[in-house]
């Protein structure tokens, strides 16, 4: 739930996961957090690292100690502490110190949310790929060898669509990923903007979308010189939605040291072909803005 939340807070194109492994930097000894959130800034790679503890009591400045060895041990550039029940004055006042972002989440009542939120629909929509186009990294002939490589999977996949075949490695786990798999979770936060043009009569169903893979996330293997995605560009047309309604089975506040940063909601639902999934509803309390994300499986 909390890396749900923090991603609304992560910039676009941000790579969030949990849980996750990261190799410490001296031994590479892997070490799980909880979540993490990978995002390109200009030239940089960040990493933040998520944290969560689910105890009686507030967390103490031990918790801080142990998890500012642990950030430093694998290079993260912040590490995020969430307790259930909050932190001693002497961890905030440590964490303040060294820069480590502390979080309260907590449940509320029913009520509390339904103030600014009365009824939610999931829209599930149809549509089909109408092109793409893949960057990666390297010289022209590096690229060609790159296309001729995905002309011989697709030749291979016995019928299957690129699109749809699991071949994109990634540096953070062993399952294959299928271009299809990274659009929908790049067109998350388009939901809304969607169903708005879709039901205002938009003419024009060509939609466009681009997604910035952090450097060296995913990549096709070619030996010691391996195609190393950058960016997916998708062109694609909706050809229309289905919509049913969702009710809520987790409410919740999520808040810093001085004040409540967000509110939301999360739905399990399952649909009528029996794909299930979670929604997660998020509203901003200082600017109020709402969104809305919906995360398969």
């Amino acid at each position: 739930m909390v890396a749900r939340i923090e991603r609304v807070f992560s910039p676009a194109g941000a790579i969030v996961k949990s849980p996750d492994e990261i190799a410490e930097v001296i031994g590479g000894k892997l070490r799980e957090v909880d979540a993490s959130i990978r995002f390109s800034a200009g030239s940089t790679e960040v990493l933040i690292t998520i944290e969560c503890r689910n105890r009686s009591r507030a967390q103490d400045k031990t918790w801080i100690e142990q998890l500012k060895a642990k950030k430093e041990s694998i290079g993260a550039s912040k590490t995020i502490a969430v307790s259930a029940n909050g932190f001693s004055q002497e961890a905030m006042k440590y964490a303040k110190q060294i820069g480590m972002d502390v979080r309260t989440i907590k449940r509320v009542d029913e009520s509390v949310i339904n103030r600014w939120l009365i009824t939610v629909n999931r829209f599930q929509y149809i549509y089909k790929e109408v092109v793409y186009h893949l960057i990666v990294d390297g010289t022209e002939d590096h690229r060609k060898q790159f296309e001729a490589q995905l002309k011989a999977i697709e030749l291979a996949s016995a019928g299957t669509e690129l699109w749809l075949v699991p071949f994109l490695h990634s540096v953070n786990s062993t399952k294959l990923t299928s271009l299809s798999e990274i659009f929908e979770k790049g067109l998350m936060n388009s939901y809304l903007k969607l169903v708005d043009d879709l039901k205002a009569g938009r003419k024009d169903n060509i939609f466009h979308l681009t997604i910035d893979i952090p450097t060296g996330l995913l990549f096709l293997p070619n030996g010691p010189d391996p195609f190393i995605l950058k960016q997916i560009y998708v062109q694609f047309e909706f050809t229309g939605y289905q919509e049913f309604p969702i009710q809520p089975s987790t409410n919740f506040q999520y808040s810093d040291q001085q004040e409540e940063l967000i509110r939301g909601m999360e739905f399990k639902y399952e649909n009528e072909n029996g794909q299930k999934g979670i929604v997660t509803v998020h509203q901003r309390t200082r600017t109020g803005s709402t969104s809305f994300s919906f995360w398969p499986g």
